[in-house]
């Protein structure tokens, strides 16, 4: 298969690099050099020139692209939100005129912050958590970003894929938005490790989205029923629905860490304002359940992710 991977100097987009290495005809687009994979290396910032990703896209190829290039730190948002938008709207919007242009195949990676804060009151959630086909009304300006992205790629090919991913956490590189990555880190440094107990997320491991994506692709390929029902927004998360603090505390016990050097605190005591987080985004998971069986749980993937020693 010859797929095209935006995001390759990320976290999720360099992951799903190093897992399909050698397996397919891979290239990556990126802004800056990533030695480390094995793959063809396509220079664009797509900050600044949005548009030329069709012409990369046209002098490659691709039978897929898989769109995981993305802005999602608050602060770059309050900075300069035009930046944020031309990656995180413009740029899908082309590659998904492109792609319907030339009969080719592209999942994008969305997220769960597109659904209300389910703590809100005013927005609870269904008891199941939210589904597919729930409204769309996100707190912050990256859930805002991510619905205007499903909107413009689903306007120029409708039967694109694009996967709602709750919080991700595994292995990562320095400077990678892991979850756990970012609290051993932190560690690492000395500093504390404050981990909300307010906020829930269905976490997912990095590797196992590998494994989940690597049997959409199968499925999208062969065609027929299933495949059909593979467009449009997929929720996609783990079985485990915890609390950063909950899943700090998993990791801690994993690794043998000290439960003394996490400082937990409610998502109002860390004075982010907008900025904070929503605090409930339960997902209905019933959809990609029945299309891929029991879903990853933290204890399976902590030894994956993070071997002891």
């Amino acid at each position: 298969m010859r797929i095209l991977l935006t995001g390759v100097s990320g976290f999720v987009g360099g992951r799903l690099a190093e897992a399909w290495a050698g397996r397919h005809q891979l290239a990556g687009l990126t802004r800056r050099p990533v030695p480390h994979l094995t793959l063809e290396p396509l220079t664009l910032d797509l900050a600044e020139h949005p548009r030329r990703v069709e012409d990369l896209l046209e002098g490659w190829k691709p039978d897929w692209v898989i769109h995981a290039a993305a802005v999602s730190r608050p602060v770059e948002f309050a900075q300069d939100p035009a930046r944020c938008r031309r990656v995180n709207v413009e740029a899908p919007h082309w590659i998904a005129r492109w792609c319907r242009r030339h009969s080719r195949g592209l999942v994008a990676f969305s997220s769960d912050t597109v659904y209300p804060d389910a703590a809100d009151p005013a927005t609870p959630a269904p008891p199941d958590g939210w589904r597919e086909t729930d409204p769309v009304t996100p707190a912050h300006q990256y859930g805002r970003s991510k619905a205007e992205m499903e909107q413009a790629v689903l306007d120029s090919l409708p039967e694109a894929l694009l996967l709602r991913c709750s919080l991700m956490w595994g292995s990562s590189r320095p400077g990678q938005n892991s979850f756990s990555g970012w609290l051993l880190r932190r560690l690492e440094e000395g500093l504390d490790v404050p981990v909300f107990r307010d906020n829930r997320r269905a976490l997912l491991a990095v590797g196992a989205l590998t494994e989940i994506l690597d049997q959409l692709l199968a499925t999208l390929e062969a065609g027929g029923e299933k495949a059909r029902g593979l467009c449009g927004p997929l929720n996609l998360g783990g079985t485990d629905y915890l609390s950063r603090e909950d899943f700090a505390r998993l990791l801690w016990e994993h690794l043998g860490l000290d439960p003394a050097l996490l400082r937990p605190l409610d998502t109002a005591e860390a004075g982010l304002g907008d900025a904070a987080p929503a605090r409930e985004l339960p997902l209905d998971l019933s959809k990609v359940r029945r299309l891929l069986g029991a879903l990853p749980t933290v204890a399976e993937w902590l030894p994956r992710e993070h071997p002891r020693g």
